[in-house]
């Protein structure tokens, strides 16, 4: 990973000519609205990524967590590094398809 964050997101629109980029430390939220104007837009949804540390058996884990609208869908558990994610555990998903 070229960049310093523990959250990376990467956009990708049909009128970007290269990929859009930011990066978040323990939280990021992205709020989607549709519709046609300022005016007349509603949300459709909110997407959460958080980073958290936990201990669990005297074992130090990082933890991501993705939600969308409150409702975690997936789990991805790293060792802790010291503050970073180390070496990977497991993912979680929540999703009815994996």
């Amino acid at each position: 990973m070229a960049y310093n964050y523990p959250i990376w997101h990467e956009v990708q629109a049909c009128h970007y000519k290269s990929n859009k980029s930011w990066g978040g430390k323990n939280d990021s939220v992205d709020n989607i609205v549709v519709g046609s104007s300022q005016s007349n837009s509603y949300n459709i949804a909110k997407t959460r990524t958080t980073r958290s540390f936990k201990t669990i058996d005297d074992e130090d884990y990082c933890i991501f967590r993705f939600s969308v609208d409150g409702v975690i869908l997936k789990e991805v558990w790293f060792k802790d590094n010291n503050g970073r994610a180390g070496k990977y555990i497991k993912t979680i998903s929540n999703l009815n398809n994996e």
